[in-house]
C-alpha cells in the first residue's frame, strides 16, 4: 500500500516496512463508577517498535449522562516494554470526568 500527499510525494509506502498485529481486545468502560484504569500485558510490546490504536465501538452521540462521550487515554509517557495501561479519564486533569465507553485496542509492530 502506498499513500500520497496532494503534492505526489509518498507518505506511507508499505514496500519499505511490514507491520504485525500483536494484540487486539475490547476495552470496556461501561460499567465505570469512577477513574478506572485497565492495564494490558503484551509480551512483544516494544515502545521503540510499536504503536497502540484505539477504534471507537460505542456510538458517542448515545447519553451518558455527566460522563465525557469520549475515548479512554494513553499515556505515551508511561507506555514500557511488556504492557499499556488504558486510562477512562485524563490522568493530568483528574477532574471527576471520566467515559463509560468502549473500545477495541489494537497493538501493531513494525518491521
Amino acid at each position: 500500500m502506498r499513500l500520497f500527499d496532494g503534492a505526489g510525494a509518498a507518505i506511507l509506502d508499505t514496500s519499505s516496512f511490514t507491520y504485525q498485529v500483536i494484540f487486539t481486545t475490547v476495552v470496556d468502560f461501561r460499567s465505570a463508577t469512577g477513574n478506572e484504569t485497565r492495564t494490558y500485558s503484551i509480551p512483544d510490546f516494544d515502545p521503540a517498535k510499536c504503536c497502540a490504536v484505539m477504534l471507537p465501538i460505542d456510538d458517542y452521540t448515545v447519553d451518558y449522562g455527566d460522563y465525557w462521550n469520549s475515548c479512554p487515554y494513553i499515556k505515551q509517557s508511561e507506555l514500557t516494554a511488556g504492557s499499556i495501561k488504558v486510562y477512562n479519564y485524563r490522568p493530568e486533569y483528574n477532574d471527576g470526568m471520566f467515559t463509560k465507553t468502549r473500545v477495541t485496542l489494537m497493538v501493531l509492530r513494525f518491521a
